[in-house]
């Protein structure tokens, strides 16, 4: 948590409001959650990125070769992404997000 304090020429003083910040978002770069994980059809995927100057891209991987077996393309501003995950074997996957040179990976399980 932080604010800020101004302290004017005068001496007279104002304090800002307290504003909590999450250290994990700006160290990271990027917070990625996934649901539900177990899957079996539909993953959610919901994020918050402390850079948006760029478009992303989201990256679906088998984890047990490392081989990519769908990109997907963000829109700037956009925050949440379903896709289907039915087709797919049953396993371990992992999703990548890059947005502006950060990433973050995030496995989750097909049932």
């Amino acid at each position: 948590y932080y604010r800020l304090r101004q302290v004017d020429f005068d001496g007279t003083e104002e304090y800002s409001n307290v504003i909590a910040v999450d250290i994990d978002m700006i160290i990271n770069g990027i917070k990625l959650n996934l649901s539900p994980n177990p899957s079996q059809d539909l993953l959610r995927m919901a994020w918050q990125s402390s850079m948006t100057s760029e478009d992303g891209t989201i990256h679906l991987i088998e984890a047990a070769t490392g081989k990519e077996l769908q990109r997907f393309a963000i829109p700037q501003g956009t925050n949440q992404m379903e896709i289907s995950v039915a087709d797919l074997p049953q396993g371990v996957y992992v999703i990548q997000m890059i947005q502006d040179r950060q990433q973050k990976a995030v496995q989750f399980v097909k049932n």
